[in-house]
């Protein structure tokens, strides 16, 4: 009787232990969790996927963001145009300019949005590095067109790896977005 006592108690300790490991091993797990998200890379994500979480008023401030007559600044071919009344608020780049971002100019103070667009794959930037752009103290969103085929088969498939490749500026709040726009 006493042996069986003995083995009940040593199975309840047994099994103590295993639960209590796992617990250990589950609080850990959601430990590493929120530091890593803490400390996770760029929010990169679909044009189309973030305009469907967006509710009907986000949705609509966004859409004149990206869409609107907005004055916006074009960097092309190394220059620099602006066309609108008042601050610009969205900033268009292409592939061989976007490097004037990182140049001091209070122009870009309430720039909202960078459009950088690239035009095939030579002109893919090797990196970009959001802490960077110092002068742009309201930029939520840094959108990079492609106007090629770049994944093949018309497909976007592949161009977060791309854009994953080239952003830089971990834990900055700007939100990376992508999108194929093959023109006619």
């Amino acid at each position: 009787m006493r042996n069986n006592l003995l083995k009940i108690q040593k199975n309840k300790f047994d099994m103590f232990n295993k639960l209590n490991i796992k617990f250990l091993k589950t609080i850990s797990m959601i430990i590493l969790v929120i530091i890593s998200s803490r400390v996770s890379a760029q929010t990169i994500v679909s044009l189309n996927a973030y305009q469907s979480t967006l509710d009907p008023v986000e949705a609509e401030q966004f859409e004149n963001l990206i869409s609107g007559a907005n004055p916006t600044i074009y960097l092309v071919d190394g220059t620099l145009e602006v066309f609108g009344e008042g601050a610009p608020l969205v900033t268009i780049s292409d592939a061989s300019s976007y490097n004037m971002m990182y140049n001091e100019n209070t122009l870009y103070n309430q720039v909202q949005l960078v459009k950088l667009v690239i035009t095939n794959p030579e002109e893919t930037p090797s990196s970009i590095d959001l802490a960077q752009l110092q002068s742009f103290n309201s930029l939520t969103y840094f959108l990079i067109t492609f106007e090629y085929n770049a994944c093949g088969g018309f497909s976007e498939s592949c161009l977060a790896s791309i854009v994953e490749s080239i952003i830089q500026g971990e834990g900055s709040p700007v939100v990376v977005l992508y999108n194929l726009s093959i023109p006619n």
